[in-house]
């Protein structure tokens, strides 16, 4: 009599093991991204996300939710990710990594090939894609992209005479030799031009713009030869960038304050009508459109030392990864594809003013409407070593060209590259190299934009 029993609750016991297996399995993934701010109220960004999300988690079944960076310092924001890599910690299975990072975090990363639609990832300028290929694994896709550009007073130019803006950097230290003192008065708080000088990853985009604007090369070589140690014409025009740039401070065309301005305070004291020109990224035009400011503006190229030199833009931007030490491999990565999509991209273009990646969004009116005139978008170590020694110059602390050749020295010794014969000793395996040649695909590259046209508002608020 005892066997039906025992059969019976062996039954139920199956059963009940049965219908909990099916609950477990049938919770949806929960995937956790790591964001940086675009802002430092992150309020607005997350209103976006809400919008791409709802819908796309219901059809997907996948639960995302969204975090951001305690800061908006790039190299801050480095620190917390390699911290969370280097632990293995599986909490966060989405990062928002700066162009910069893959080569450095590429071992903590995983391969997304196997998991990505060939056809969405063509979509992508294969030449912004590249920077998310590290030994030959493809381990971050873009989801945004920048530009630099400059941003400059309409208003003060014509109440001086001048009808366009410069295309040179002498062009520019003679209009504001002639706009400042005459401005001053009413606004004491006014400095010539801004850009991002503070001693981190922002500082290396601009060094790069100056020297590229000067026909001295990328620092990095596409060779792997650093061209600090090209020929004295090269070498001896790069000093000429620093020892203007310092004669610049000094005569107080920046403005002291400048040497410790990074993104968001340039943006401050452009918004707050205290700056003739500004060196930021196309995202600031949205930014003065929301600030609804008083004064006519507009947005060019960044001039050069020739007029065919300007237009030499650092290319930065942001990419997604996806942690190998996620417990959710394919599901971050559908998700980094959503991220990562054409439709995703527009949005957030139009929304926030960031540059996509996909080159067919430059021909959306509703995208071009926003970030201005898209043809002129057409066309760490390492870096730690490039603005570290660029603060130095800045601030004064250390002779161009003993900073110079002290910079110079460094890289050689930590890329390996031998400054006395035939580079041959870099291993592209080496994390550093991977870094560097990240630096020099992207973040510190440089593109010719040559159309000449400008951008911008002349609406002054009534």
């Amino acid at each position: 009599m005892g066997k039906p029993t025992t059969i019976l609750v062996l039954l139920l016991v199956v059963l009940l093991v049965s219908d909990t297996t099916q609950q477990v399995q049938a919770t949806p993934p929960t995937v956790r991204v790591l964001l940086a701010r675009l802002n430092e109220d992150a309020t607005y960004e997350s209103q976006i996300l809400d919008t791409l999300f709802i819908p796309w988690m219901a059809q997907s079944g996948i639960r995302v939710e969204y975090h951001y960076y305690a800061t908006l310092s790039s190299s801050n924001n480095f620190g917390a990710v390699q911290a969370y890599l280097d632990a293995h910690d599986p909490y966060y299975d989405l990062y928002m990594l700066d162009v910069v990072w893959p080569g450095a975090l590429g071992d903590h990363l995983a391969d997304l090939t196997p998991f990505l639609d060939p056809v969405a990832v063509a979509q992508h300028d294969p030449n912004i894609v590249a920077a998310g290929v590290v030994g030959g694994r493809l381990i971050a896709m873009p989801t945004f992209v920048d530009f630099g550009v400059m941003y400059y007073r309409t208003d003060l130019l014509q109440r001086t005479g001048f009808a366009s803006p410069p295309e040179t950097w002498n062009e520019m230290q003679a209009m504001l030799t002639r706009i400042l003192p005459a401005e001053r008065s009413a606004n004491p708080a006014l400095v010539g031009y801004i850009g991002q000088m503070q001693a981190y990853e922002g500082l290396t985009c601009n060094v790069i713009e100056w020297l590229a604007g000067a026909s001295t090369g990328s620092i990095f070589e596409p060779n792997r030869t650093l061209s600090g140690y090209l020929p004295v014409p090269t070498s001896s025009r790069a000093i000429a960038v620093r020892r203007r740039m310092r004669s610049w401070l000094t005569s107080d065309l920046i403005g002291p304050l400048s040497v410790n301005a990074d993104e968001a305070a340039s943006r401050a004291q452009w918004v707050q009508g205290n700056a003739v020109f500004v060196r930021h990224w196309p995202s600031l035009g949205v930014a003065t459109h929301t600030a609804n400011v008083s004064f006519a503006w507009n947005m060019t190229r960044i001039p050069g030392d020739k007029r065919e030199d300007a237009g030499a833009a650092a290319l930065g931007g942001w990419f997604l990864a996806v942690s190998k030490y996620s417990t959710n491999i394919e599901a971050a990565a559908r998700v980094l594809q959503f991220m990562t999509s054409r439709e995703f991209q527009r949005v957030r273009a139009v929304r926030h003013g960031v540059m996509p990646s996909v080159p067919a969004l430059f021909d959306d009116a509703g995208v071009c409407a926003t970030i201005g005139q898209c043809s002129l978008f057409k066309t760490l170590s390492a870096s730690t070593l490039i603005y570290t020694a660029w603060s130095s110059i800045l601030l004064g602390q250390a002779a161009p060209a003993t900073a110079l050749a002290d910079m110079n020295r460094n890289l050689a010794s930590t890329l390996d590259i031998d400054i006395l014969g035939s580079p041959t000793n870099v291993e592209w395996t080496d994390a550093v190299a991977q870094a560097v040649v990240a630096v020099a695909a992207a973040g510190g590259s440089w593109s010719r934009l040559r159309q000449s046209e400008s951008y911008g508002s002349s609406r002054t608020r009534k």
